[in-house]
C-alpha cells in the first residue's frame, strides 16, 4: 500500500520551527537584557547550574524529581482553576453553544427545558435564588444542618448534568465532522472532562467526605481530553499517509484508546515515584524498558478491545503485525491509523525519554562553552545559552525531517526500477514475436 511518508517530515519540519521560534524569543529575551527580566535571567542560571553541577548518570533521576513536582504544580493548578467560580460560569455560559445542538437533535422544546435548568443554575449560583430559604420557608425550620452548602451542591449537580449532555452532543458530531475539526474539539473539551470526573467527587468533598485524592482525578480529567484529542489526531496522520486505510471512528475504539491512554499515564507516573525513592543508577533503565513493555501489552490491548466484535476485528498476530508498523496481514510497512492510533500509549514514556536527550544535549552544549568562554562563566547568559539549546534541537529535527523525505525518495525510485526490470521480459517477449512475424 502506499504511504504518504511527507507528512511524517513534515511534522518533524514544523516541530522544528516551533523550536526554532522559541529559540528566537530566548534571543530576543536575552539581547534586552533589562531589569524585567532579571527575574528569568536566574531562573534560567539556576537550571543551567543545575545541569552543569549533575554527573551524565544522575541526570534522569533528577529530571524525574522535576517532572514529579511539575506535576503536583499542574495539579493544583488544574484544582485552583476548577475551584474558582470563574469557571463555573464559563462553563454555564458555555452551555448555551451546547443547547443549538440539543434542538437540532432531539427538538428545541427538549432544548427549551435545558435553557431554564441553565438560567436556574446561574441565578443558584448568583445567589439570586436561595434554595435553603426555600426549603426552610416550605419545612417551618430555622436553618439547614449544612448551612451555605446546599446551593453550591445543587448548582454542580445542575451543571454536571448539563456537562453530561454537553459532552453527549460532543460525540454526536465528533465521529462524524472532518477528523481535524474533531481534534480541535477535543481540545475546547478539556474542562468538561474535567468538570465530569471531579464534579461528583467535589460534591462528596463539600459534604465533609474528603477521602479522595483531587490531584489524581485532577489528571485523570485533564488526560481524558487530551487523550480523545490525541487519537483524534492519529486517525488524522494515519489517515493522510496511507490514505487507503480503514478508520476506526467509533465510540468503542475511542473509548478503548482513552481508558488505556489514561492507565499508561498513571502507571508512568507510578513508576517514576518509585524510581526516585533509592539513589541507584540501574534503576531507570530498568524502569525504561519495563514501562516501554507495558505501553506494548497496553497499545496492543487498546486496538484489540477497540475493534472486538466489529467488523474490522483483528487477532493478537495481525495487532502485533501494526505494532511493529507492518500491515495487518504482514506483507509490507503500513503506517496507517491502527498504527498511531495504538502508539498514543507510548507518549509518556516518549516525552520522558525525550527530556533526558534534551538535558544531555544541554550538557554537551555546555562542553564548548566552558572551553572557550573558561570555567565559571559559561551561565553568564542562560538565556542564550537557552536560545542556542534550542537552535540545535531545531535543527535536528529539520535534518531529521529532511532525511525522511530523502528516504521517501530513494523508496519511490526503488520501486519505479523494479516495476521497469519487471516489464523488461514482457517487452522482450513482444519484440520477439514482433521479429518472428517480420522474417516469416
Amino acid at each position: 500500500m502506499e504511504q504518504n511518508f511527507w507528512i511524517v517530515a513534515l511534522l518533524l519540519k514544523i516541530i522544528g520551527a516551533l523550536f526554532g521560534l522559541t529559540a528566537l524569543l530566548f534571543t530576543f529575551l536575552s539581547v534586552l537584557q533589562n531589569e524585567k527580566h532579571e527575574k528569568t535571567q536566574n531562573w534560567f542560571r539556576i537550571k543551567w547550574k543545575k545541569i552543569s553541577g549533575s554527573a551524565w548518570l544522575e541526570m534522569p533521576e533528577k529530571i524525574i524529581s522535576t517532572v514529579l513536582r511539575a506535576e503536583q504544580q499542574f495539579t493544583n493548578f488544574l484544582l485552583k482553576i476548577f475551584d474558582d467560580v470563574v469557571l463555573g460560569w464559563v462553563l454555564t455560559i458555555s452551555m448555551f453553544i451546547i443547547i443549538v445542538g440539543i434542538g437540532f437533535l432531539f427538538g428545541f422544546i427538549f432544548a427549551i427545558a435545558v435553557l431554564i435548568i441553565n438560567v436556574i443554575s446561574i441565578l443558584i449560583l448568583g445567589d439570586y435564588i436561595n434554595i435553603e430559604a426555600i426549603i426552610c420557608k416550605l419545612t417551618g425550620r430555622e436553618s439547614i444542618k449544612k448551612q451555605g452548602q446546599l446551593n453550591t451542591i445543587i448548582h454542580l449537580v445542575i451543571i454536571h448534568f448539563i456537562a453530561l449532555l454537553g459532552i453527549f452532543i460532543w460525540f454526536e458530531y465528533a465521529l462524524k465532522v472532518n477528523l481535524f475539526w474533531s481534534s480541535i474539539g477535543s481540545l475546547i473539551s478539556i474542562p468538561y472532562f474535567m468538570f465530569i470526573i471531579l464534579g461528583p467527587f467535589n460534591v462528596v468533598y463539600r459534604l465533609g467526605m474528603k477521602w479522595y485524592k483531587k490531584n489524581l482525578l485532577a489528571l485523570v480529567g485533564f488526560s481524558i481530553g487530551f487523550s480523545f484529542c490525541f487519537t483524534f489526531l492519529s486517525f488524522l496522520i494515519g489517515n493522510l499517509i496511507s490514505g487507503q486505510s480503514q478508520i476506526p471512528r467509533t465510540l468503542q475504539m475511542l473509548v478503548s484508546n482513552v481508558i488505556f491512554d489514561g492507565i499508561t499515564l498513571l502507571f508512568t507516573f507510578k513508576l517514576l515515584q518509585w524510581a526516585v525513592r533509592k539513589k541507584s543508577w540501574y534503576r531507570i533503565p530498568i524502569i525504561l524498558v519495563f514501562d516501554l513493555l507495558v505501553a506494548a501489552v497496553l497499545a496492543c490491548t487498546s486496538l484489540y478491545l477497540g475493534l472486538l466484535f466489529s467488523e474490522n476485528e483483528l487477532s493478537i498476530k495481525e495487532t502485533l503485525y501494526i505494532l511493529i508498523g507492518r500491515s495487518a496481514s504482514g506483507n509490507g510497512i503500513e503506517l496507517g491509523p491502527y498504527f498511531w492510533a495504538m502508539h498514543t500509549t507510548f507518549i509518556p514514556t516518549l516525552l520522558y525519554m525525550l527530556l533526558i536527550l534534551f538535558a544531555w544535549v544541554g550538557k554537551s552544549l555546555l562542553i564548548p562553552v566552558k572551553w572557550f568562554f573558561g570555567k565559571g562563566r559559561e551561565h553568564k547568559n542562560p538565556l542564550g545559552l537557552t536560545a542556542a539549546l534550542f537552535y540545535l534541537v531545531a535543527g535536528i529535527f529539520v535534518i531529521v525531517g529532511y532525511a525522511t523525505d530523502g528516504i521517501e525518495k530513494y523508496i519511490d525510485t526503488k520501486k519505479e526500477k523494479t516495476a521497469y526490470f519487471q516489464t523488461l521480459p514482457n517487452k522482450c517477449t513482444t519484440n520477439s514475436i514482433l521479429l518472428h512475424n517480420h522474417f516469416q
